[in-house]
This record gives structure tokens, sequence and C-alpha cells, in this order.
């Protein structure tokens, strides 16, 4: 290919110690086989060849130009190894009572270098599972085998009988290859805001406010656990009667549901960003091609899942997820402030303006490829129960709710929807620095400290709040000075939950 792939010092870094280059390959050739990998695809579809290259080319440049990335997994597989899955992220399916079983599998998925999700509630002894799976993959780190660090979450209901001793499992033994997560509801949420009882599980009562409070103190000593609402994920999962969420990857960026795997690809806002103005027009035709990327790398992917679950969601939803980065540098060129209400409109107007043109692309997709599996299904289907209309109900300046209104009704009408949902927010940490901006939504890192609490929470809601413009979740850091104390972390999960 003409177009030369340069990376910087720091990018070289992260391309040779992370291992995505393969050994002896060049970041010329981790390109051109990526590259090649995504667009050869499009003869199984019946692509014309001329228009095969020119949607090869354009995504060339701009992958080149740095406009955008395919996630590091697809970076690293794509190509290379040819009974790979390119997805990010699974929540691996296994019954973790049989360990021998388990563990097989749990390899299998931990070598395509996927961040992996497990839900805990099932086992009467999620503690003792969470150390069984963090020994398990301290040992496979140590075999030196993998190109990924191998990096967990481990979810757990909040009315589960040993929620406290969950809470406190990283504050009291090291767990280096988990994030931890409480699954909360609005129940618990708002028990513990009232100083209510709270009923587990098997039936103990306890006191929700000093449960909350645990979990204040735990993140304040050490980040965890964390907070999810599953029963929120699943409000916006548009098949949740098909196929209900159980836990996320290790940051949260979205919903899965048990063997289901994910495309990320990344669009780096501030190329974008030119002085008369944001360029809509060339971020239309980078979400295009990133979009149809993203679903050629799902087909890339069939032969590779570890698990037929894994391929069985796969076409049934053909779910990928488009984030972004370098929006905080997108703000310095237009000297705007991260903590300002002109900052949330211009983000809420770029990612509002990528989910929009990525379904128009994925509805165009549907007609040329035919539509993931779920959308033949009118019973579970949100899609044919104004699911987009009522989501997306609110104007932004470059996408109006009249604009989202016509393309569900087209969906509901037609049945033609290639992708179940097409944008998420994951944290874009080694990609960003492959392009050389700062990562997802976050602030410039200099700066992090000197945002308040609220107003990282005021980005949060703006983009994946009940008014957001994206599909999924965000995956963001709310920085804190060393002066917090552990009143200040339970005042920002009750205001996140507000």
């Amino acid at each position: 290919m003409k177009e030369k792939y340069v990376p910087s010092a720091s990018a070289l870094s992260v391309l040779t110690e992370g291992r995505i280059l393969a050994p002896g390959e060049t970041p010329q050739q981790m390109f051109s086989r990526v590259t090649d990998t995504l667009f050869e695809i499009e003869k199984t579809f019946g692509t014309p060849d001329r228009k095969t290259a020119d949607l090869k080319q354009l995504f060339a440049s701009y992958f080149v130009g740095k406009y955008l990335s395919p996630g590091t997994p697809t970076l690293t597989n794509a190509g290379r190894y040819d009974d790979f899955a390119l997805s990010s992220c699974v929540v691996i399916p296994v019954d973790l009572r049989d360990k021998q079983a388990s563990a097989d599998r749990i390899k299998d998925f931990y070598k395509q270098n996927m961040g992996s999700g497990f839900d805990l509630t099932p086992y009467p002894d999620p503690v003792g599972v969470l150390q069984w799976l963090n020994e398990l993959s301290a040992q496979e780190t140590a075999t030196g085998n993998y190109d990924r660090y191998i990096g967990n979450m481990g979810s757990l209901h909040v009315t589960h009988p040993r929620i406290g001793e969950f809470i406190r499992a990283k504050r009291e033994q090291e767990l280096i290859h988990f994030n931890i997560s409480v699954d909360v509801n609005e129940n618990f949420m708002e028990a513990a805001i009232a100083g209510r009882p709270f009923e587990l599980a098997d039936g103990h009562i306890i006191d929700a406010r000093t449960l909350l409070e645990d979990m204040a103190e735990c993140a304040w000593a050490n980040g965890d656990p964390g907070i999810i609402y599953l029963e929120r994920m699943n409000r916006d999962n548009p098949v949740e009667l098909l196929s209900s969420y159980t836990s996320t990857p290790p940051c949260s960026e979205m919903g899965l549901a048990p063997g289901e795997t994910c495309q990320f690809g990344y669009i780096n806002l501030s190329k974008f960003a030119k002085p008369e103005g944001v360029d809509y027009r060339e971020l239309a035709q980078a979400t295009m091609v990133m979009t149809r990327a993203l679903d050629n790398a799902i087909e890339v992917s069939r032969g590779g899942f570890p698990h037929p679950e894994s391929l069985l969601l796969a076409d049934m939803k053909r779910k990928i997820g488009i984030g972004v980065c370098g929006l905080a540098d997108a703000f310095a060129l237009y000297n705007i402030a991260y903590d300002s209400e002109e900052a949330r409109t211009l983000a809420r107007d770029m990612l509002s303006f990528i989910n929009y043109n990525s379904k128009l692309t994925s509805v165009e997709l549907a007609g040329e490829r035919g539509s993931c599996g779920a959308m033949t299904s009118l019973i579970g289907n949100k899609y044919y129960d104004r699911f987009l209309e009522k989501k997306y109900s609110r104007d932004t300046n470059t996408v109006g709710a009249a604009q989202w209104q016509a393309l569900g009704q087209q969906i509901s009408e037609t049945g033609q929807l290639r992708n179940i949902l097409t944008t998420a927010l994951p944290p874009t940490g080694r990609a960003s620095i492959l392009m050389g901006v700062t990562s997802s939504i976050e602030p410039k890192f200099e700066q992090a400290t000197k945002i308040h609490p609220l107003d990282h929470l005021k980005m949060i809601a703006a983009l994946c709040g009940p008014d957001g413009v994206y599909d999924e979740a965000a995956s963001k850091t709310v920085n804190l000075q060393s002066k917090a104390t552990v009143q200040d972390v339970l005042d920002i999960f009750i205001t996140a939950h507000q």
C-alpha cells in the first residue's frame, strides 16, 4: 500500500512492548496486514472490486492519518492468527463450579487478547471464586504467552448474602488482575439514600446506607469496588428479553451476555476540529468506514470464536462499539474549558453525529448483507417498539429528534439493521497513545484533578445519561485530589445515581 504508517516514539513503544507487532514485524507490515484483512472479507459479500478498493483506500488514509484506529486486539490478531477472533471483550460463558473445564475455556479466551467479565452472583462463595480466577490469571501471565495484559471484571449483585465480604475483597488481599463492581439496583440505592433497611437474597435485613458507605470507604482506599447498574444497562439493551446482560468488560463500557463479544474501533475527534468548525462531512465518512470495518471484523472473527455461544451471539447481534478519543484535544483547539456547558454541547454534537451516522451505515449494510439475526424477532426486540425514538428524543445541533424518529420508523418497518448497537465509550488506552491524543472522553491528565467531581459526572451524563447520545456506557474516571474524603466518594456515588 502506498500509505506510510509512521508511529511516534511512544506509539512504537506501545506496539512493541504491547506485542501488537508480531516478532520481526514492522509497523508498516502491521498496518498492511490489518487493513488487508479487514477489507479482503468484502469479497464474501460480493462487494464490487472497485468499491472495495475505494473503501480500503479511505480506511487506510484515515488510519495512517490517525483519524481512527481499530482496537488493539484487532491490531494484534488480524491477519496474524487465523483462528483468533478480533474482539476486544467478552463475558466468558462458564460454570465456575467446574474449575477444570472453566480453566480450559477461560485460557482459550485469554489467549485471544480479550478483556473478560464474570458474573459471580450464582456462586455461594464469590470471593473464593474471585481468588481462584485471579490466581489463574497470574499463572497464565507468568507463562509469557500472552500479547495483552490479562484484565477482568468480577461483578456481584448487591443482594448476594456475602456482598459485604466481596466489597472488602480488594481492600484485604491482592487481586491485581481484577476490577470488581457491585451491581446495584434502584431499590438498593433509594434505600441507601433514604436510610432504609434492605433485604438480601437470603432474607437477611441489612442497613443499606451502611453498605453503601462501606463501598465508598473501600473505593476511597484503593478504587474498588466500583458500582454498575446492569438493571439500567438492560433498559438500554434492545434485545433484553432475548439476551440479557449479566456482566461487563473490565472497564464497564457496556453490558454483555454470557459468551457475547464486541469489536471496538476509535475515532480521534481532534482531527475533525478545524479552525472554521467541526468538519462533519469528513466525520460522516470516517464513521461510515469504521462501521463497515467493524462489521467486517465480525465476519473475519466467525471462524475464531473459542465457544459456539460467541458465534451464535455474534450472528444474532453483530454488536460493534465505535468509541472516541481526542475529545479534550478538540476542546483545546477551540479554547473551551472541559468543565463548561460549551464543552458538553460540543461533545454531544460530535457523538450524536457519530451515533446517528453509524446507524445509517448499519441500515445500508443490512440492505447489502442482511440484518443481524435478532431483527427477525418481532417479540422481545425493542426496535419494533420505538426503541430509537424513545432513547434519542432530544435534539442536538447535529441530529434532531425527528431524524431519529424517521430512522427508527424505517428500521421497524423494514427490519433492516445490521448491528444491534454501534457505539460505546471504552477507555481507549493504547489506541489513544497510537494516535497521540487524550483517551476517550477524559480531560488532559494535568487538568483532571482541577475539575470538580460534579463536572466529571456532568460530562458522563451529557453523553450516556437518560438524555444521552450514545448507545452504551462510558468508561470515565472521576479524579479526586489527595485531600478527598470517604464522604466525597459517597457523594459521587449518590450524585451519579441521581
